[in-house]
């Protein structure tokens, strides 16, 4: 990741970086910071960020979750796919999805990448 804010004629908000030069009194390397707008151009991420890695021989890369309940609500089904990758993706994987109630107590067991 990163982050620029550098001042061009080009980028918003509009400015410049101005090189002075040491025949006009100023010290070698010295430049000043040219504006055109009435506020600090503050620079960085203003939000939260997550980052994250995973492993390269498999990995999880998605789920889907699909769920049908009957009309009278007797009954409810709930359908998966969990997408893998990885190098190691083209192996046989073994996957056991549980489905939880509000107490933690596992209500139902799926067993394979798709149901």
């Amino acid at each position: 990741m990163a982050v620029n804010n550098t001042l061009t004629p080009d980028t918003v908000p509009q400015g410049q970086w101005v090189w002075k030069s040491p025949s006009q009194g100023y010290p070698a390397g010295y430049f000043t910071n040219e504006i055109d707008f009435d506020f600090f151009n503050y620079a960085g991420i203003h939000r939260p960020v997550v980052l994250y890695t995973v492993p390269t021989k498999l990995h999880v890369s998605d789920v889907t979750v699909v769920s049908d309940v009957s009309d009278d609500l007797a009954l409810a089904t709930v359908f998966y796919d969990v997408a893998h990758s990885g190098t190691g993706s083209n192996d046989i994987v073994q996957c056991i999805v549980e489905l939880q109630n509000h107490l933690s107590e596992t209500v139902a067991v799926g067993k394979g990448v798709k149901v």
